[in-house]
């Protein structure tokens, strides 16, 4: 039986109003600290002072220090918003962005380390900001409705920064992708109908005077002089003459292999971001034949770019990797060169803690070390190149255990100097390897179809295959406990005997749940998760025999799953992390969540409860607050079953019975009269180690003696009560 956790309702709720400004974003759980370690993407940027602003997607829009080019650094972020930013614009101490799913939002830049939101507009979701004077032009979809009359350019009044008012629109039948303006008008790159200009001198009612089509899509455009500067979805980089809004005239073209998505004019040059090939530097200086005088090609796809003090500031998309800002010299327009990159990390997939540290693994090549000693300001310390996409790690005293992604085999690191990590030995393994787990002098690599491979690590200087078993479909998880494996497989969970390493074999599987991708277990009780996004609970006790004993759904796209004493913490895709009271477990309770700015995947508790989470893009870590934190039992494990007298004893109409549990069991507290009669059932149901108090109501019973009876898993004990009337 499938039972729904009470959580869900609010997870469905989250859900449905992502996108509402007032939506709940978080209960019971608060950010301590978040540390970048790439961007979703960088679709925008702009300069102001020594200082870059940068449209990040999904990672919000963060902030740049750029005063030493060759080594930018993170200085503020604002992310809240569960929203994509696609563009930004800059005035005075505020910044404008257009968010798609939140729709125009202010912030104040006066401090660039913390900005501050201090208006919006919501209702639609927005492609493009452009401001002149004290209005926004704001290009505009509307957010139910795929419909191409409901896109518009819409006119804000923004000279109260923190009320921004909607005074005029023009409806447009394209996507308004851009907006740029001279000294009398304004230019609208529409994407059917090619470029618009309209009359800008009462902003609350434009007026069309001209329309120049273009059966292509403008993807960028810029307005100098009498000229505009665009580039189309053929790839050409086209010059018009303006000086005649109502006959415009092409002037000048080139072409650019695989297109323009940005453009900048500095003098008599255009600096142009090129899809797949990088900065090129365009001569404009006669406008009917420009040419192409220098270029850097670049390995990531180019998305847009800011020019400052000689150095063009480029936002790409690295493939694996996401949004990374690169610095390029261009002092010499004939040769720019690369001179500083920030965000070389990939996705924060995997993250582990170990005492002052936690180690943040992804898909580019690299695992970061973060000193978490103050949580509240985690700093980098140093990194570990990998030549695969580094998978889990382990981390034993002072050494990483690293599953090298679909490279394979173990790579071993001395970590007791973390700022310079040294590799102390390796070793390859047949196929992937994503997940590695460490029992004894033993480590078990697993990677999808490579079945387990475990590696004799007594000497970590030089590792030695010890067994194998390739008797699975595909695994997706690994957990040890005493002497066996509980393997997370496409067919089913799977237990394997590792009593002797060197010859590993499997003696269970519950082939009725099947698909599962993460799990986690307690005592002998383990929790898994289905690519259907259910949680089973399954006794392993008997590991010949394990069986299932509830199911639970809560949310979707739930990816990591940790427990710890009565407390069960998931990564969900979609909803962040969740956390549910399970000290029941045929009656589960959520009782927090955090809607997380990113894609929360792995996870990890710190010995003082604090929650580590590999979020995609970042490394955030939170503080739960437990709700139930009076209501929890003492979780220290009796030696033996003890069922207690009551107390008081004898009493009258109630009494407090305590008793205590060395492990996990099926609990029966009954109450008997002395004839044997059952007269009340005080718990019925699964708990785990620890003591516990139950309180007996007898109101309604009469005088005499009564028989408590405490059965456990076919433990029995007895005590007698007296109640006195």
């Amino acid at each position: 039986m499938i039972s729904r956790v009470r959580f869900a309702a609010i997870c469905f709720s989250l859900m449905f109003l992502s996108f509402s400004l007032y939506a709940q974003d978080h209960e019971n759980i608060d950010l301590i600290a978040r540390m970048y370690s790439h961007w979703d993407s960088a679709p925008d940027i702009e300069i102001n002072g020594n200082y870059a602003y940068v449209a990040t997607g999904i990672s919000g829009l963060q902030v740049v220090n750029i005063s030493d080019p060759d080594h930018p650094i993170i200085a503020g972020y604002r992310d809240e918003n569960d929203s994509y930013i696609f563009d930004v614009e800059l005035r005075g101490n505020y910044a404008y962005t257009a968010e798609w799913g939140s729709g125009l939002r202010i912030y104040n830049i006066s401090d660039p380390v913390a900005p501050a939101e201090v208006g919006f507009w919501v209702g639609q979701s927005v492609w493009n900001v452009a401001v002149r004077g004290n209005y926004a032009y704001v290009g505009a979809d509307d957010f139910d409705v795929i419909d191409l009359a409901e896109r518009s350019l819409r006119i804000f009044d923004v000279s109260d920064p923190e009320n921004p008012v909607e005074v005029g629109n023009l409806e447009t039948d394209g996507i308004p992708s851009g907006v740029a303006f001279d000294d009398n008008y304004g230019y609208l790159a529409d994407s059917r109908n090619g470029l618009l200009i309209f009359d800008v001198s009462d902003p609350e009612n434009l007026e069309e005077i001209g329309l120049y089509p273009i059966e292509e899509s403008i993807l960028s455009l810029e307005i100098r002089d009498d000229f505009a500067y665009l580039s189309d979805s053929r790839n050409r980089f086209r010059i018009l003459d303006v000086s005649d809004p109502a006959n415009i005239e092409e002037v000048g073209l080139i072409e650019i292999f695989l297109g323009i998505e940005d453009i900048q004019l500095v003098g008599d040059l255009a600096y142009v971001v090129n899809r797949r090939s990088g900065l090129r530097v365009i001569d404009i200086s006669d406008p009917e034949n420009p040419f192409e005088v220098g270029f850097c090609d670049t390995p990531n796809e180019t998305n847009c770019l800011a020019i400052a003090n000689d150095v063009a500031f480029v936002g790409c998309s690295a493939e694996w990797a996401g949004g990374v800002l690169l610095a390029i010299d261009i002092s010499d327009p004939e040769r720019p060169e690369e001179i500083s990159r920030l965000g070389k990390y990939g996705n924060s997939r995997y993250v582990s803690v170990s005492g002052d540290y936690a180690y943040v693994g992804g898909s580019f090549r690299c695992m970061q070390i973060i000193d978490i000693s103050d949580p509240i300001n985690p700093i980098e310390v140093g990194f570990i190149d990998s030549p695969g996409s580094p998978g889990e790690v382990a981390v034993v005293e002072n050494h990483v255990f690293m599953a090298d992604g679909p490279s394979g085999g173990l790579r071993i690191f001395d970590v007791s100097n973390p700022e310079q990590p040294e590799e102390v030995g390796s070793i390859d393994t047949p196929g992937n390897a994503y997940d590695v787990a460490i029992k004894g002098d033993f480590a078990y690599l697993t990677g999808g179809s490579s079945g387990i491979q475990i590696i004799n690590i007594s000497d970590v200087q030089n590792p030695q295959e010890a067994g194998f078993l390739y008797e699975f479909s595909w695994i997706e998880d690994i957990v040890i406990s005493e002497n066996l494996a509980i393997i997370a497989d496409v067919g089913g969970l799977k237990i394997v005997d590792l009593s002797t390493p060197e010859n590993p074999e499997e003696i269970s599987i519950l082939s009725e749940i099947d698909n599962i991708f993460s799990l986690c277990i307690q005592e002998e009780i383990v929790f898994a998760v289905s690519h259907a996004n259910i949680i089973h609970v399954i006794d392993v006790s008997d590991p010949e025999q394990p069986f299932e004993l509830n199911a639970f759904q809560i949310g979707n796209d739930d990816y990591d799953i940790v427990v710890r004493g009565n407390r069960l913490y998931l990564t969900n895709g979609l909803s962040g992390i969740l956390v549910v009271d399970i000290s029941d477990l045929e009656n589960p309770e959520g009782i927090g969540f955090y809607d997380t700015p990113g894609f929360p995947l792995g996870m990890a508790l710190s010995e003082d409860g604090l929650i580590y989470i590999a979020d995609r893009t970042n490394l955030s870590i939170y503080q739960f607050d437990d709700p139930n934190a009076g209501e929890i039992p003492n979780i220290r494990k009796p030696s033996e079953f003890r069922l207690t007298s009551a107390y008081p004893n004898p009493f009258n109409s109630s009494t407090t019975i305590t008793y205590g549990l060395p492990h996990f069991g099926k609990v029966s507290l009954q109450v008997y009269n002395t004839l044997g009669q059952p007269i009340a059932t005080l718990v019925d149901g699964y708990k785990w180690a620890g003591n516990y108090s139950t309180d007996f109501n007898a109101a309604e019973l009469t005088s005499g003696l009564y028989v408590l009876n405490l059965n456990v898993s076919g433990f029995a004990r007895s005590r007698k009560v007296m109640l006195i009337r």
